[in-house]
């Protein structure tokens, strides 16, 4: 007899003490966010389980671990923790108590499940005497109840491996990024037959790696309105559409599409965007990959030619005329359009532009043809629009415009308020933007030695490590006779109270002459000192 034996018994989860404390399940989390759309509001982002990381760690965007891990890492299974996890189960299902649960609960949430759920529950099929609806009960448990993500996974992979519809549940949980791979896998094995519907719901929920996630399981989609959404929306993601191009391509069929006489303007703004991707490469397959490139990209211009460009089509061309694949004829035909008054004209208007996307276009089209946008770049920064347009104008300033560029951002960083005095804080959450500005600033100051250098003082008593990290690393492009004499001082005052030992030795060797090796970001060495050291003032 094996995993789906059936016999009657006594067991029952009700009444179980559950190891987990009073409070919101993750699940009722999600659901009090879910927007009419079946999307998730901001605030249903954050799992509560996140208070119980340390502000000081690098943290994973949602999924991002185990996305990275299933497409980049081949990781190796742990066969001491699938022995353990396994007989935890057996344990449960067997007899359930409060002792069981919280050792289950306690080794599931230890690390992350990703490397061994599969090879959890195929032992799990393997096992007598376990009936299927226990199984189905205790994930059901987990997934519901649960107030940790692995658990919540466990739950998932565990509901999943029993033939049931727990649609509703699944798809209430996998709208969240940390769980879409889960609950995909999860609607696939429960009704393989129906699981396409549930899976396209799915991924027009999401937008992170759990659309990367999905949309690779749609790929053989023979519906329309799957291969459609594929070419205009599905391929479009937080992460990098690159990831998606290759597969929105051929799953939608792309060259397909565009032989129509008339495609309509969102099939022509998607075709954009996934050849632009395709040009660019990166993490999956490329335009040199494509079996279709040719025809698709002479459909694509053979439209462009005879209709309106827009930005987002001159985007492409700048990206495909990079590209070797493309024949001679057709990179006569991408230049004619790219050089065409047409497309200037759009450039031209696009930087003047207060949509923030069109300007993004505009200022990358600029770029790729050698013209400046600095002008344009300090106009926006001195609106106070750094996010978009603070890297571009630091990175586009000159010995003659640097100054011009650090007085366009002085007013939008507070340098006083940033000045706080170091910690091992990396800065990467909500309420750090203005010193991922700094960052952004003092990271360009490394080419213009004897500038900045309140921002630098500033950067160098900063409570996140990775702002002290960059001040150190352009002192030491500066060279030591370039440091005015305060920022020697500052810079010996902030080794006597530099809470990381690796960061401390860096700043010693370029006070001493030297070079300076990065830190890696995961910085979580202690103080040489006890105490915590006071911030001193802000350098001017």
């Amino acid at each position: 007899m094996g995993f789906f034996d059936r016999f009657r018994g006594s067991w029952s989860l009700t009444g179980v003490a559950r190891p987990w404390p009073d409070g919101e399940s993750i699940y009722e989390h999600l659901r009090r966010h879910t927007l009419p759309s079946g999307a998730l509001d901001d605030a249903a982002l954050t799992l509560g389980d996140e208070a119980l990381q340390e502000p000081s760690r690098l943290r994973w965007a949602a999924g991002a671990l185990d996305g990275v891990f299933g497409h980049h890492v081949n990781r190796s299974t742990d066969g001491e923790r699938v022995d353990e996890l396994a007989a935890a189960l057996v344990a449960v299902l067997t007899r359930a108590d409060s002792e069981r649960l919280r050792q289950l609960y306690l080794l599931a949430t230890r690390e992350p499940l990703l490397g061994i759920v599969d090879r959890l529950t195929d032992r799990l099929r393997d096992a007598t005497g376990i009936q299927a609806n226990r199984v189905h009960a205790l994930g059901d448990v987990l997934a519901r109840e649960a107030p940790h993500r692995e658990a919540v996974k466990l739950g998932l992979a565990l509901i999943g491996s029993i033939e049931a519809d727990d649609t509703e549940l699944i798809l209430a949980l996998g709208v969240h990024d940390e769980f879409t791979l889960f609950a995909a896998v999860a609607l696939v094995n429960q009704n393989r037959e129906q699981a396409e519907r549930a899976l396209f719901q799915l991924a027009q929920r999401v937008d992170g790696w759990g659309r990367i996630q999905v949309v690779e399981r749609l790929v053989d989609s023979q519906d329309p309105e799957v291969q459609g959404w594929l070419l205009r929306d599905g391929f479009r993601n937080s992460v990098m559409d690159e990831y998606l191009a290759y597969t929105a391509a051929m799953g939608g069929k792309l060259h397909v599409a565009l032989s129509s006489p008339a495609p309509d303007a969102a099939l022509l703004k998607g075709a954009a965007g996934i050849l632009r991707a395709l040009a660019n490469g990166g993490p999956a397959q490329d335009l040199a990959d494509y079996p279709h490139a040719d025809a698709a990209v002479a459909a694509f211009l053979e439209h462009l030619e005879s209709g309106k460009l827009n930005l987002e089509e001159l985007s492409a061309l700048d990206a495909l005329a990079a590209r070797s694949e493309p024949s001679s004829a057709l990179q006569a035909r991408i230049r004619q359009l790219r050089e065409s008054a047409e497309a200037l004209r759009l450039i031209e208007e696009g930087l003047s532009s207060g949509e923030d996307e069109e300007f993004l276009l505009a200022s990358a089209a600029a770029r790729a043809r050698g013209v400046s946008t600095f002008a344009h770049d300090e106009a926006r920064v001195k609106a106070g629009q750094l996010s978009l347009a603070l890297s571009q104008l630091m990175q586009g300033a000159e010995g003659a415009t640097i100054d011009r560029a650090l007085d366009a951002a002085a007013p939008h960083v507070p340098l006083t308020s940033i000045a706080t005095g170091p910690s091992l804080e990396l800065g990467l959450r909500a309420g750090f933007e203005p010193h991922a500005h700094l960052e952004t600033i003092v990271n360009e100051l490394a080419r213009f030695p004897g500038k900045g250098i309140a921002f630098l003082g500033a950067a160098l008593q900063s409570p996140t490590i990775r702002n002290r990290n960059v001040a150190v690393r352009t002192l030491a492009a500066w060279t030591k006779p370039q440091w005015p004499n305060a920022l020697l001082v500052a810079l010996e005052r902030a080794i006597a109270q530099e809470p990381s030992a690796e960061l401390k030795r860096g700043m010693e060797r370029v006070l001493a002459g030297g070079d300076f090796e990065e830190l890696e970001d995961d910085a979580d060495e202690e103080s040489d000192d006890d105490e915590p050291a006071d911030p001193s003032p802000l350098l001017h």
